[in-house]
């Protein structure tokens, strides 16, 4: 019965127009990137170098990484899921939404600690930044394919190339704080709408659209280790 209720609400809800925009900015986002990494494989040039690599990521940063992915997949698929009425958003499910929205916000806020006592300086934004970002997204964009050399060499002060530095402070400082401002103001009914409109088409279709560039950026620069023993490898 419960089963069959499921899809009888599924089929007779309409999903969201602002869904469907999301979802297809969502999927020209995949195929441009599918498009990167295949002219990656078909025209990129190699060229042998030695690897070096520096401790850049201590073991509470690598924690509150995995951990924070893990609570942002559960919140998407509890809170998604919801606003398309695959399921009823009461009872347990709302509950569990709400717990790990606050162990959301409490890690926010650690990680804000954390960089207040010296971790902020690798997102403080310096003058010649989008000067920077230009070089930096031409190696991606072409760079990489003629075997060119990475703009870019990390160090204990400067851990971020200046694209990855621009989209972290962003990330942190601004989408996230209006994630959690969004969600809490849904309770106050004149601004309700507006409040579930920003919350999840605004917040959580960005970070859906960063989360897939990231994930595709680690996985083609095979740079997924940093986050599992802390060393940034590079070719030194």
């Amino acid at each position: 019965m419960e089963t069959t209720a499921l899809a009888e609400n599924v089929v007779t809800n309409t999903i969201p127009q602002q869904f469907v925009v999301g979802a297809t900015v969502t999927g020209v986002l995949a195929a441009l990137l599918l498009a990167h990494w295949l002219l990656r494989v078909l025209f990129s040039k190699t060229t042998a170098g030695i690897e070096r690599k520096i401790y850049l990521y201590p073991l509470p940063v690598r924690i509150w990484h995995w951990v924070n992915l893990a609570v942002f997949l559960a919140l998407l698929f509890t809170g998604v899921g919801g606003w398309l009425k695959l399921w009823n958003m009461k009872g347990t499910l709302i509950n569990a939404h709400i717990v790990l929205a606050s162990v959301y916000l409490f890690l926010w806020i650690g990680f804000v600690a954390y960089n207040m006592l010296g971790n902020g300086k690798n997102y403080k934004i310096r003058p010649g930044i989008l000067t920077r970002c230009v070089k930096q997204g031409w190696y991606y964009l072409a760079g990489v394919m003629r075997g060119a050399k990475e703009p870019f060499i990390p160090s204990e002060g400067d851990k971020f190339n200046p694209l990855q530095q621009v989209a972290y402070a962003f990330i942190i400082y601004i989408l996230i704080p209006l994630f959690i401002l969004s969600g809490m103001l849904q309770m106050i009914e004149p601004i309700h709408g507006l409040m579930i409109r920003t919350h999840i088409f605004v917040c959580t279709f960005t970070a859906v659209l960063f989360a897939i560039t990231h994930i595709y950026m680690v996985l083609s620069n095979g740079s997924i280790k940093n986050m599992i023993d802390g060393y940034e490898r590079y070719d030194g």
